[in-house]
């Protein structure tokens, strides 16, 4: 089923589902209601591992039962996490529920409706589209950090989550709107025996990429969940932090449009060799250095275009190496990956926090991250693309 519906009505998804002020300032929010940074840290490991226990379980659903049913019933769970939200007071156990049933939600939601996306598209358009979504995320970012950081320092954290709530039920009509393709049903004999065995160079392949996302998890998403509150500590408000983030956004999502013409001048075993190694390089001074806070988000967008420029290739190489009949789990388990990288930093950070500063932390989780890039990079050099 090739459908330029799907295709349409899926980059409207991506904008809508990352039209998300909370996630930009949840950090912060967290922290303004009194919980510390301990406490902070122990919130998104929560978070991390309840998708953790739960991706594969609820990607057996999404494969099982279909695609669509497993975003809707996804994307109410998240509607209900963001109503509890607005109930939210300085008790810690308020923001462990939100939290588990916003994980919960997710799990339901990722590879799920990607699938219905890849399940549309021909494979050699895979990274032309990739370069487009990863613009429509990054603006949505963008768009909701500029709203957040007005609409916060002004009116308040309630008119915000109001928002996202809005921007989540019309994500939800994006789904409905979506066409599923029916598979036939594959008997487990098959399935364990047949569909599941890859050739040994797509076995590595796909490892080195899992092995990526796993590091960058275990220090991008502290960075990213942590980030505002990281700038709050040099004296910047909160339309400020908006601003920046914002700017961040769209200056990197501008340069994934340069993915396919880089292409044409590197190969793709080199961008997956070097670039995510770069990334990570470029991003320690931007903690580890008592350098002026405007070198901050300079360094940032630097990481991001960096990101920008490798990551629809790593996104084409993962999808085309899936098979639909096992897809949203193939995809479930790049997130378990992702959240096993983000228990462990936040694991990490929730006892480092009474220790070190936050700066040093992350520092710390980079480091470790460059190191096991590396070794991805090594499998991915003897790997045949």
């Amino acid at each position: 089923m090739k459908t330029k519906k799907n295709i349409k009505f899926y980059m409207l998804f991506v904008f809508f589902s990352n039209l998300n002020i909370m996630s930009s300032f949840l950090s912060l929010y967290l922290s303004d209601i009194g919980l510390s940074l301990s406490l902070v840290s122990s919130v998104f490991l929560l978070y991390q591992a309840t998708k953790f226990l739960l991706e594969v379980p609820t990607g057996y659903v999404a494969d099982r039962y279909g695609r669509k049913f497993s975003g809707i019933l996804g994307m109410i769970l998240m509607i209900l996490s963001y109503l509890l939200l607005l109930t939210m007071n300085n008790q810690a156990i308020t923001a462990y529920i939100f939290v588990f049933i916003q994980a919960l939600g997710y799990t339901f939601i990722s590879g799920s409706v990607e699938s219905l996306f890849v399940d549309s598209i021909d494979n050699e358009l895979l990274v032309h589209w990739n370069a487009v979504e990863r613009i429509i995320f990054y603006f949505a970012l963008a768009l909701s950090s500029v709203m957040g950081g007005i609409v916060i320092h002004n009116l308040g954290y309630s008119l915000a989550i109001c928002i996202d709530i809005f921007a989540l039920f019309v994500t939800t009509c994006t789904i409905l709107l979506m066409k599923e393709k029916k598979t036939e049903n594959i008997s487990p004999k098959k399935e364990k025996g047949q569909r599941y065995k890859l050739p040994v160079n797509q076995r590595n392949i796909l490892f080195a990429l899992y092995l990526i996302d796993f590091a960058k998890a275990f220090s991008y998403v502290g960075v990213q969940d942590l980030y505002a509150l990281y700038l709050q500590q040099f004296g910047l408000t909160s339309n400020i932090i908006g601003i920046i983030i914002a700017f961040q956004f769209v200056i990197s999502s501008l340069f994934g449009l340069l993915t396919p013409n880089l292409q044409k001048y590197m190969r793709n075993e080199t961008l997956l060799y070097v670039l995510p190694a770069i990334q990570v390089i470029i991003t320690i001074p931007a903690y580890a250095l008592n350098i002026n806070v405007w070198i901050v988000p300079f360094l940032y967008i630097l990481q991001s275009i960096i990101f920008s420029l490798y990551a629809p290739v790593k996104y084409q190489l993962f999808q085309k190496n899936l098979d639909t009949s096992f897809r949203a789990r193939a995809l479930s388990f790049q997130s378990i990956m992702i959240s096993m990288g983000s228990i462990l930093f936040y694991g990490f950070s929730s006892i480092a926090g009474r220790y070190l500063a936050l700066s040093h932390t992350v520092t710390i989780a980079l480091v470790i991250t460059l190191l096991l890039i590396l070794v991805s990079s090594g499998i991915l050099s003897k790997s045949d693309f």
